[in-house]
């Protein structure tokens, strides 16, 4: 087996698995909790959402002890729409901890020494935990028997730390011929990275170093060095 062929493997298997997660929980699929309310001009309001099948409620919070109050309650449909629900278009935003275990699809490595700039793709992975951003906007549409519909967006971000083990292709041309054999060595990779997403689909740009953790550290001329990558991530928290 060629010594790309086990990356691109479970690249695939990872590729598919967060996929299929996201399609899950990527979306968020409007849990019952806290929210920002943003909608129109005014000012941006705490509160709490009880979600059912074909409803959404939204419940205005106390000041003091920010708990639902229940006689201060707004309903609007998911679906089509009834006189009694809110009208306007708003966007509810809900801020979270998030815990991803991913991958470095690509590594952009700059060029050192005598080497031009490479593009690696050796098998890694990494724990993610950054701070997460999940808005939707619920917009009204009109269908083509003039129903007036809500339609719910999903869009989100984060940006965290990440850490993890890697493997890297060891050389006289990566070592300043301090070696004369091959083998892929072991490094521990650590960095940062922002990930955008919206329904099904889902990338991160991370930025990071690696460490070679043998005692050929010295020679290797990526020890430290920063590099780019492309990442994806499965998400553990919901």
């Amino acid at each position: 087996m060629k010594p790309g062929y086990p990356f691109v493997i479970c690249a695939f298997v990872l590729c598919c698995t967060s996929c299929t997660s996201i399609r899950h929980s990527g979306t968020h699929d409007l849990q019952d909790g806290y929210y920002v309310l943003r909608k129109g001009n005014a000012s941006p309001e705490q509160v709490y959402a009880v979600i059912t099948e074909d409803s959404l409620a939204l419940h205005s919070l106390a000041n003091k002890t920010k708990q639902p109050q229940a006689i201060a309650t707004r309903k609007t449909a998911i679906g089509v729409l009834v006189p009694d629900t809110l009208q306007q278009p708003f966007t509810l935003l809900k801020r979270s901890i998030d815990l991803d275990l991913g991958t470095v699809l690509f590594k952009y490595r700059f060029n050192r020494n005598a080497l031009p700039n490479q593009l690696s793709s050796n098998l890694n992975f990494a724990v993610y935990c950054g701070y997460r951003h999940d808005y939707y906007k619920f917009s009204i549409a009109k269908d083509a028997l003039k129903h007036y519909k809500r339609s719910i967006r999903h869009f989100e971000f984060d940006m965290g730390v990440f850490a993890g083990f890697g493997s890297t292709p060891m050389n006289p041309s990566v070592t300043q011929n301090a070696i004369t054999t091959e083998y892929d060595g072991i490094v521990f990779q650590k960095g940062i990275a922002l990930f955008i997403g919206s329904k099904s689909f889902t990338i991160g740009l991370g930025v990071g170093t690696d460490g070679l953790m043998d005692s050929n550290r010295k020679s290797w001329i990526y020890q430290e060095k920063p590099w780019m990558g492309v990442m994806i991530g499965l998400n553990l928290t919901d």
